[in-house]
């Protein structure tokens, strides 16, 4: 974060006193799919990942992180040799992986915000990064779901995929009292957004231009 903060600050940015800036995103994050089936180890050596799936199932935050049926549709997700999974299937998917307890919380608490996403009236400028290979479905050979996956990769920043980047649009698509601008970032990853120098002077020549117009309407 820090080379952005020293972008920001080279262009006068104080902190709490001049800018505000924040981020949205709608990510389906393949790690998320794989804690609940058989765990993450997260790339930690030496550990087995079933140790560790029943923590990472506990945590209802990965809830929050699976597909929005809204933006995937009938995509194909997870695909085993006996059933496929979309975004319409996950509560199934829950059920068939032996997580039946998340089922209730998806259903009462998930589903019901993100099938009722509200343009909030204010302009929205998204920075994104493209042109990354990042995962987009899983593969199991077998139909067992403590195996590791094989992963199909398509397009995004390398952890959030094209879809979710663009979920935005695909959201306030009809809505034409929103503003939204989407600026695609080609090879820029998820997490060097904020380091590498070609993101850096975007996001800084946006902040900028919003910060320019608000102080005209202003005075």
């Amino acid at each position: 974060m820090a080379p952005l903060v020293e972008s920001l600050e080279e262009i006068g940015y104080v902190d709490g006193e001049n800018t505000l800036w924040s981020s949205l995103r709608f990510s389906i994050w393949v790690s998320c799919r794989r804690s609940p089936m058989q765990g993450n180890t997260l790339g930690v050596p030496l550990v087995d990942p079933l140790l560790v799936r029943g923590e990472q199932r506990s945590s209802e935050t990965n809830l929050w992180l699976l597909p929005n049926p809204t933006i995937f549709g009938t995509k194909q997700l997870v695909i085993t040799p006996n059933a496929t999974y979309s975004a319409y299937e996950i509560a199934q998917f829950l059920e068939n992986i032996g997580f039946s307890e998340g089922v209730y919380p998806y259903k009462s608490r998930i589903l019901p915000l993100i099938e009722k996403t509200i343009a909030p009236g204010v302009p929205i400028t998204c920075i994104i990064g493209s042109g990354v290979k990042t995962a987009e479905t899983l593969l199991y050979r077998k139909n067992c779901y403590g195996e590791q996956p094989e992963i199909v990769y398509g397009d995004g920043d390398g952890t959030v995929n094209m879809a979710s980047l663009l979920a935005l649009e695909s959201l306030f698509a009809e809505n034409k009292n929103q503003s939204l601008k989407v600026i695609r970032i080609s090879g820029v990853s998820h997490t060097s957004i904020l380091k590498q120098n070609i993101a850096l002077d975007q996001i800084t020549g946006e902040i900028s231009c919003i910060n320019s117009i608000a102080m005209s309407a202003a005075v």
